[in-house]
């Protein structure tokens, strides 16, 4: 509560100063891009801060959600911009799919849920597939627009079989650094949102996380 405190302010500022310059008719579209990549980029990790709370009283069990309608297509198609510089930088693409097809740029799927959480735990999953990846991959985040609804995100690599068990426990994690907390939240979330989270190796040593949402019932 007390760094959600601190990191508010001035958190804001940045996002509010970067989303004044966005007005500058002097910009380059170059700067533009970069710009509204600080927007994307600070809001989410406003959401983050904001998040943490949610997380906190999910874990006390005194979480209340208040659902509101959630386009998941274009969140995807969002976190697909905002991560493509990470991707490209290591040669790597973000495929979105729906339906098994190219997801089309004006798709929509709707479900009631929470739109911040729902975005930081795809998010999260985005970033960890990205990171377990070698260059030159293909990242596949597919939506799947039936009841439940259901989100696959895959990537080249595999996680070892004695870790499956444990990936979702708090602070057990499977890459050098982690900290065991991401997976840990995302099933928190994910179960508090009504749906379920799981992991499934296959045998082309790609690595699948996919989560099924509920389409209403908050």
């Amino acid at each position: 509560r007390m760094v959600r405190h601190d990191l508010r302010n001035p958190l804001g500022a940045l996002v509010g100063l970067a989303d004044l310059l966005l007005d500058d008719p002097a910009l380059t579209p170059t700067q533009l891009e970069i710009l509204r990549r600080i927007v994307l980029a600070g809001g989410r990790v406003t959401r983050i801060v904001e998040n943490s709370l949610a997380l906190h009283a999910m874990e006390r069990g005194t979480f209340k959600l208040l659902a509101q309608r959630v386009d998941c297509a274009a969140m995807l198609r969002d976190l697909a911009h905002e991560f493509e510089g990470v991707a490209r930088a290591r040669g790597q693409v973000i495929r979105l799919l729906c339906d098994e097809a190219p997801l089309p740029v004006d798709r929509v799927v709707n479900i009631q849920s929470s739109k911040a959480l729902l975005e930081s735990v795809v998010a999260n999953l985005l970033k960890n597939a990205i990171e377990a990846s070698a260059d030159s991959s293909v990242i596949t985040v597919a939506l799947h627009d039936a009841s439940p609804l259901r989100i696959d995100v895959t990537n080249p690599g595999s996680i070892a079989l004695d870790m499956l068990p444990r990936l979702f426990k708090r602070y057990e994690t499977n890459k050098p650094g982690g900290s065991g907390i991401g997976l840990y939240s995302a099933r928190l979330v994910v179960t508090t949102l009504g749906g379920e989270i799981w992991c499934e190796p296959s045998p082309d040593d790609h690595t699948t996380f996919s989560l099924t949402l509920p389409r209403s019932g908050f």
